[in-house]
């Protein structure tokens, strides 16, 4: 019996719905805040951010995948759960007093001391910085509940908006949005805990049973984790270093637009594969290549989304954060390129993780490590935030075109048609930029949509055969 093929289109809808609807929250929530603070402080408030997410993850030690697996495996045992919890408790605290040790050494402010610790207090329980949280949240995972999670997490974000909103009424400031920023956080902490004791069966032990073994298992994914996180935090951490809190608040602004795009990215690797693959596991549908055609799709979304943010940067920044940010228009240019590679990128890692090469996704990291630190070493010199934004994009295709060898060496096959993407990207990119600055954004909007529509008919990047797929998609088969 066949199954309704649109139950898959519901699914991407239901499952992707409330983490658009946090992502979107949070967007709103930093929006009004880049606003308020001004750029300088919202400069000081995103450096100090990525500095806690550097030290928060010197003490991760990948325990997570290890834990998962374990407790997948006999779901009550606790034990592993209570070590890595312990360890990083530990670990952290140790952490926490040696950072505000050298802090006072080189007679750091007392507004900026609390800054840090809410922010690293606000790592450590948060779930944007997967620390204790992250743990917390592998039985729920295990048990197949984790929309008590997703609740959780949805919570914290209104939340925080709503505490954006009293910090505007009131005009209170950095000290107080560093405050909220932590403090939204603990009520979905014990709300789980609660539940983990009350549903799971969940004791806590202060125990170090099996430590050695632990680390040896995590090391690599330690490793991953850790050359992961400076790559995305590294430019933020050397602009600092370069300039000011200016060029900082500047840029943190910027990523804070093009980088919760990913989500899309998620989603449709999480759902769209499946609907291509029926569940049936086949290669080829006809004479369609799954693999191929679902990159295909997903980077003609991305096309699209850097063809909007370039052609109305200076509308978009003006919209979303004021006249104050508005020099940053012409980065989000370059930024937005960085889309196309990052969206790729990410299909492929799951790719390679699920064909269980992962040993190439420790090198990929370290790839970006090093293509960020000796890119940004040589432009900031000269170029500021600009240096940043071109970096980020030099980073991404960086690892696109070594992840492209990897696809290679594994024998994947991919073919997408890439002369034809880069032309019919070119080309919608250059009418967009022509047009778009006599029309208005929402009026731009509708006609980018049809302009992009029809030159994937015209230049034929996606063919008869993947048509009538994507039609299939939304009808019921008997």
């Amino acid at each position: 019996m066949y199954q309704n093929r649109i139950k898959y289109l519901f699914n991407f809808l239901s499952i992707s719905s409330a983490q658009i609807i946090s992502n979107l929250i949070t967007f709103i929530s930093f929006s009004i805040i880049a606003r308020h603070l001004g750029v300088d402080n919202f400069g000081i408030f995103s450096y100090y951010l990525s500095l806690t997410f550097i030290l928060i993850k010197l003490t991760d030690f990948g325990f997570a995948p290890i834990v998962f697996r374990e407790l997948s495996k006999n779901y009550y045992d606790y034990k592993l759960l209570n070590v890595s919890i312990n360890i990083r408790l530990i670990s952290f605290l140790v952490l926490l007093f040696i950072s505000n040790i050298l802090l006072i050494f080189f007679k750091t402010s007392n507004s900026i001391l609390m800054i840090f610790n809410f922010l690293m207090f606000s790592a450590l329980i948060s779930y944007k910085s997967l620390h204790i949280r992250e743990l917390i949240d592998i039985p729920f995972k295990v048990h197949y509940t984790t929309y008590y999670s997703s609740l959780m997490v949805f919570i914290e974000n209104i939340l925080l908006l709503v505490g954006v909103f009293f910090i505007r009424k009131f005009n209170y400031g950095i000290i107080s949005f560093s405050f909220l920023y932590f403090i939204v956080s603990v009520p979905s902490l014990f709300v789980l805990v609660y539940l983990l004791y009350n549903r799971y069966e969940y004791k806590y032990n202060f125990q170090f049973n099996n430590i050695r073994e632990l680390f040896k298992l995590s090391l690599p994914i330690f490793l991953c984790v850790i050359s992961e996180n400076i790559s995305q935090q590294l430019d933020v951490m050397l602009l600092k270093f370069y300039y000011t809190n200016y060029e900082v608040g500047i840029y943190s602004a910027l990523i804070r637009l093009v980088f919760p795009f990913l989500f899309i990215a998620t989603a449709y690797v999480n759902n769209i594969f499946p609907v291509l693959s029926r569940e049936e596991k086949r290669t080829k549908l006809g004479n369609i290549d799954i693999v191929s055609f679902s990159i295909k799709l997903l980077i003609i979304i991305s096309v699209f989304i850097t063809v909007l943010l370039f052609a109305k940067s200076d509308e978009i920044v003006h919209i979303v954060y004021g006249d104050k940010y508005i020099s940053g228009s012409n980065a989000l240019k370059i930024l937005s390129i960085s889309i196309i590679p990052l969206f790729y990128n990410f299909y492929l890692i799951n790719l390679i993780i699920a064909k269980n090469s992962q040993k190439y996704i420790n090198y990929y990291s370290l790839i970006l490590v090093f293509t960020n630190l000796i890119f940004n070493l040589v432009l900031l010199h000269f170029f500021s935030y600009y240096a940043t934004s071109i970096v980020r994009a030099l980073t991404l295709f960086a690892g696109f075109m070594y992840l492209r060898y990897i696809a290679y060496k594994l024998d994947f096959n991919i073919k997408i048609g890439t002369l034809k993407i880069i032309f019919f990207t070119l080309l919608f990119l250059i009418i967009s930029q022509l047009i778009s600055s006599s029309i208005p954004i929402l009026f731009f909007i509708f006609i980018y949509f049809f302009l992009g529509i029809t030159l994937i008919f015209i230049l034929r990047v996606i063919n008869k055969e993947e048509i009538i797929l994507l039609m299939s998609l939304f009808k019921r088969k008997k």
